[in-house]
């Protein structure tokens, strides 16, 4: 990973193959891991690579060095807003990251670098989108963030997610609720 992170990913692949084989990069939800072997092991079965990464800081095995000014008391959207170097966000080191993966997978010797495809929901889906953006090889992106079916409007304002005010501190922005 950037900024020496140590990035886990777990990787499966079909037992018997010949020539290159497709590839799925997984990221998982926010505060999550990379989850079971059992849940990829259909796609393993259909003939892909499945490559499914722990996000630094969060529930996983991936590390994170950290050094940012600022917390995360309030979750990590917000960590390194308070430090002048925008490079030292949070989230810009778990999009380079993913990126970091793609072209680590693109460049093995038993996957095709013009079938890889990303897959996420929720932060995850967020992650599948940002990757693909960052590699432009990549050509297919499952993402599952919201549907209309989950919207819910809310009758009474609410407090909810008051942690966005550290991030309106340091940047213009709207707040709207998503999710129960």
């Amino acid at each position: 990973g950037v900024r020496g992170a140590r990035i886990y990913a777990k990787h499966l692949r079909p037992k018997h193959y010949s020539g290159k084989l497709p590839a799925l990069l997984q990221f998982h939800g926010y505060g999550g891991n990379c989850g079971d072997w059992q849940s990829k092991i259909g796609y393993a079965a259909s003939g892909f690579g499945v490559f499914a990464m722990d996000v630094r800081g969060q529930s996983g095995k991936s590390t994170d060095p950290g050094n940012v000014i600022g917390n995360t008391q309030r979750g990590h959207i917000i960590r390194g807003l308070m430090d002048q170097d925008p490079q030292n966000l949070f989230y810009r080191h778990v999009f380079l990251d993913t990126a970091e993966l793609a072209g680590l997978v693109m460049g093995l010797d038993f996957i095709d670098p013009e079938q890889v495809y990303t897959q996420g929901g929720s932060q995850g889906g967020a992650l599948a989108l940002a990757c693909a953006a960052l590699e432009p090889r990549i050509k297919r992106v499952a993402a599952r963030l919201f549907g209309a079916e989950n919207v819910v409007e809310k009758a009474a304002p609410s407090m909810g997610g008051e942690d966005f005010s550290f991030f309106s501190d340091c940047a213009p922005g709207a707040f709207f609720h998503v999710g129960c």
